[in-house]
């Protein structure tokens, strides 16, 4: 008698263990489908933002000092004074990582005569630390969480750049206007290392 009371008490334990894992799987569930569409809400909230304050910086207007904060949570300080290149990608687009490897590979050697370049993504800290990791690239990245940076420079889509010199937006290019951009950003480059 005892030892049926015991089974039974055992049984019941494990089916209970059972369902509550089961519960809880069920709300870990329910707990990424409402993540994913935070998200998405969060994603159509700031292509609305940029939608509406789409007064930016534009070619030729000066460019004040301002603070780049790394997905490693390192502040870097641009001054009026440096070459900064800007590359906005978003790590769900594939032609957004292949501009910004095509990119990467046509002004790398222009590092060595003072040109920063960066990679600035809306997306999460994990997302871009996955692709700086896959894709091995030696320039920072950036999480623009509250899309400072893309209402400063009218940043509309991905993959866009922005090129800097001398305190002035010498350049900035869209989606669209990006392969005609980075041929113009070639030449200057190539007319700054010259000087």
């Amino acid at each position: 008698m005892m030892r049926r009371r015991e089974t039974f008490i055992t049984l019941l334990l494990f089916f209970l263990l059972i369902v509550s894992i089961l519960w809880g799987y069920k709300n870990h569930l329910k707990i990424k489908d409402l993540l994913k569409t935070n998200q998405e809400l969060i994603k159509v909230i700031r292509e609305q933002s940029f939608q509406k304050n789409s007064q930016g910086v534009e070619q030729g207007d000066s460019v004040s000092d301002f603070v780049i904060r790394t997905i490693n949570n390192q502040n870097i300080y641009i001054s009026k004074n440096q070459e900064v290149l800007l590359i906005f990608i978003d790590t769900s687009c594939q032609a957004c990582i292949d501009s910004l490897i095509e990119i990467w590979n046509r002004v790398k050697k222009y590092q060595k005569f003072g040109l920063k370049i960066f990679a600035i993504g809306l997306s999460s800290e994990e997302s871009l630390k996955e692709v700086q990791g896959k894709f091995q690239l030696p320039i920072p990245f950036a999480q623009d969480a509250f899309a400072q940076l893309h209402r400063r420079f009218g940043i509309k889509g991905a993959p866009s750049l922005v090129y800097i010199k001398n305190g002035l937006l010498r350049l900035s290019a869209d989606p669209l206007s990006l392969d005609d951009k980075l041929a113009e950003l070639t030449r200057l480059l190539e007319k700054s290392e010259r000087k």
